[in-house]
């Protein structure tokens, strides 16, 4: 059409029932991308043939302007909830104007409803009708924003007034700000207590009845569409909740969650709360609770401008109230919302200006660096979100103190009950011990706990006491040091000093500590031991993995222990630590080892997955049925006249639902905690076993070539004696370390780290 230039953005907007997708390109062009649906693909089958079927029905192209030669310049379009056909809506300026003009022109915006026939294309009229149209909108009009049914309609933002919209429903309107007078002739109401304009604003409904609005100063607020018994809007209640960033963009997640993006400070992660105020009882209800009401709810809670009518005319009130339903019977209930940040995403921009220098303070660890330790400091963000923001090349702590450890190799850091805890239990057995290995509940004071650092050296080992316990191990001794407000060592402890330490660690939720030495295990409560138990396999131990309550020992040449954190019994004992050997025999070495407590529930040797969901159903179909046969004459009635608010059954399964916060998807039922071992040996395989029963249940041969999948090879049965090639044994790589643990929320997606020789490997369940 004899395009030069393409000054539009392309705009893309997705049906809510996911049926197609429509882009607006070159300003009067939609490109409609169908969705392949089961219902439509069985339709449309005849017209695209045989093939290989995709996602995507064949896409087309509707000229807006063969529909209506005034639909130019178009501002906004968006997808209405509740049709049966896709309907987009368009918000367009046939006739452009602009505020030093609207003395002459004014109310030039219109919209327009297109319902999109998907299959039918034999023309662009039978492509899109136009099924509602509306003209005469403030010539200020910047966005749409269709409303979730069951409400349905649009909500027009204009820069000083706010529309709501829908097809037979007489349009509803407020002023926002005094500009109205003179600029528009669209009737619109005063909004009592609030002065702004929505230039800039960003919008996102939270339910079918309330939306956020963030203003181009930072400020939110909720608004509550107010509804009468027919579903038809018949106000809105504005409440500011919170002043946050200068939002470019909002996007609600999951139920109690929104996202604010922003380009002129950081992006949020917001949760907001909802607490419900009481609904109005009547129009002329007086009393001490309407006195406390705060201005604005109090001015709203009062019928306003025509809609109703006062005291003296208490008749037509009670015949408006037959007719249309009051405010409290139409579902509607004011809430006020409380906004906190989760979590934020930095931005630095944009920049206007910047400076180098040198760092005010350096740490003398860092000042004979040859390299010079340069800042950037830039002027950054923009009004209430500009600060000053310093670039530096590399993380740069402040060193607290510094002292040498010559010999050490490793270190852990452990946790234990508060001191105050221990001066009642006796240094042998006692009942108090017993008692928290039986209930090895987290102390409710975790905040206040202790925590030891062990560390290993070559020549001693030495433990203190304090808020931090550090341990650390040389070749033939172990440090134990307590951190606080300095670092000091400890002389006396239950901790084991005279050799080094293989493994350190907690058990029993925090209750316990594990310290493993080449030729024992100590169970310790504080700097207390418990339980010592000598390891005799045959060479010391040179490897642990705890996976609470289990543990699993390596010795040097290969063999495997396992100790079990053991509670009180009927025979009175202290807290203990259960060794046994697993019955795992095979001629071919351990050389690398893990323990894994898997909360996922992905990790399973049943493949009936799917079929773990219905066994609550046997209750829920009970119920049902019940439900059905005493309601039967109900449903009938329903199906006729439909869901009558009056019915015994109904309402009160709905009412709780509006009256609690936001809906929230039920929280699934958390799997019970499993256990797994994961072996590496020197002929390649990598073994994975369940804890505590030792049933290999996932074999993996020729593990360390780096396998992209790694596919099960047990079969349920354990593993064969390994072939010898005439390459030998030894040409594979040399598994060193292996590592399986959850990250993401709840520990739900598994990973394995594999440390090869000179490579590590990453898998993901």
């Amino acid at each position: 059409d004899g395009f030069v230039q393409n000054v539009h953005t392309p705009r893309v907007r997705v049906d809510p029932d996911g049926r197609c997708a429509v882009m607006l390109i070159y300003g009067t062009r939609l490109v409609v991308l169908p969705f392949r649906r089961d219902s439509l693909a069985d339709e449309h089958e005849g017209l695209v043939g045989e093939g290989q079927k995709s996602s995507f029905l064949p896409s087309y192209i509707i000229d807006v302007r063969e529909l209506d030669e005034k639909l130019l310049n178009i501002i906004d379009m968006q997808f209405l909830h509740g049709y049966y056909e896709p309907t987009l809506l368009i918000l367009f300026e046939p006739n452009q104007t602009w505020p030093g003009r609207v003395a002459v022109r004014q109310d030039t915006c219109s919209i327009v409803a297109i319902s999109l026939n998907i299959l039918q294309r034999v023309h662009p009229v039978i492509w899109s009708l136009m099924i509602w149209s509306l003209s005469s909108l403030p010539f200020d009009c910047t966005q749409a924003l269709p409303v979730p049914k069951p409400i349905g309609g649009v909500v027009i933002f204009a820069v000083n007034s706010l529309l709501y919209l829908n097809q037979s429903v007489p349009p509803y309107g407020v002023a926002l700000n005094s500009l109205t007078c003179g600029t528009t002739v669209f009737p619109l109401r005063i909004q009592e207590g609030v002065r702004m304009t929505l230039d800039c604003a960003q919008a996102t409904f939270i339910s079918y009845d309330k939306m956020v609005i963030s203003l181009k100063g930072g400020e939110i607020y909720v608004l509550t569409l107010i509804t009468d018994g027919m579903r038809s809007v018949r106000s809105f209640h504005f409440d500011k909740a919170a002043a946050s960033v200068l939002t470019t963009c909002m996007v609600p997640l999951e139920p109690g969650y929104l996202f604010l993006g922003s380009r002129l400070g950081n992006s949020l992660l917001l949760r907001y709360t909802e607490k419900l105020q009481e609904a109005p009882a009547g129009p002329g209800r007086d009393g001490p609770d309407r006195q406390e009401e705060p201005p604005v709810k109090k001015k709203r809670s009062e019928p306003s401008g025509p809609w109703a009518g006062g005291k003296p005319q208490a008749q037509d009130e009670v015949d408006e109230i037959e007719v249309y339903g009051s405010e409290a019977a139409s579902g509607t209930q004011l809430a006020t919302y409380s906004f906190e940040v989760c979590d934020s995403i930095l931005n630095i921009g944009p920049c206007a200006n910047a400076a180098m220098g040198e760092p005010a303070f350096l740490s003398e660890e860092f000042q004979n660096s040859p390299e010079p330790d340069l800042e950037i400091v830039l002027c950054s963000g923009y009004g209430k979100n500009g600060a000053l923001t310093v670039l530096q090349r590399s993380i740069r702590p402040q060193v607290v103190t510094t002292f040498e450890l010559p010999g050490c190799y490793d270190m852990w850091t452990v946790t234990a009950p508060p001191p105050r805890e221990q001066p009642e239990v006796a240094p042998g057995t006692s009942a108090e011990p017993e008692a928290a290995a039986a209930a090895p509940e987290p102390s409710e004071e975790d905040g206040e706990r202790h925590g030891f650092l062990i560390l290993s050296r070559e020549d001693s080992t030495m433990t203190s006491r304090g808020h931090g316990f550090l341990i650390l191990s040389r070749e033939d001794s172990t440090m134990i040091l307590q951190t606080g407000q300095e670092i000091l060592e400890l002389d006396t402890s239950g901790f084991a000093t005279q050799g080094p330490t293989v493994y350190a660690g907690n058990l029993g939720q925090g209750q316990f500590i594990v310290q493993v030495s080449p030729l024992g295990l100590r169970l310790l409560q504080g700097v207390t031991q418990l339980h010592f138990v000598p390891v005799d396999l045959g060479s010391p131990i040179v490897h642990c993995a705890v996976a609470d309550p289990f543990g699993v020992l390596l010795s040097a040449d290969g063999h495997l222990a396992t100790f079990t954190l053991k509670g009180d019994t009927y025979g009175g004992r202290a807290p203990r630590l259960a060794l046994l050997r697993p019955p795992v025999s095979h001629p071919s070495r351990v050389t690398a080892l893990c323990l894994y407590r898997d909360l996922s529930g992905m990790f399973t040797t049943e493949s009936r997955a799917p079929r773990e969901e219905p066994p609550p159903r046997p209750h829920a179909e009970a119920e049902t049925l019940i439900q059905d046969l005493s309601g039967s004459v109900d449903d009938e009635e329903e199906m006729l006249y439909g869901d009558s608010g009056g019915s015994g059954r109904s309402p009160p399964r709905e009412e709780p639902r509006r009256a609690g916060p936001p809906e929230r998807d039920p929280a699934p039922l958390s799997p019970d905690p499993s256990h797994w071992c994961v072996l590496a040996r020197e002929n390649g395989n990598m073994e994975i076993y369940q804890v505590p029963e030792w049933r290999l249940v996932f074999l993996v041969k020729n593990f360390p070539v780096g396998q992209r999948v790694l596919v099960d090879s047990s079969f349920g049965q354990p593993p064969a004696e390994p072939r010898k090639d005439e390459r030998g044994e030894r040409e594979l790589p040399h598994v060193r370390e292996l590592l399986l643990l959850g990250l993401g929320r709840a520990q739900s997606r598994p990973f394995l780290l594999v440390h090869v020789e000179q490579e590590l490997l990453l898998y993901e369940g």
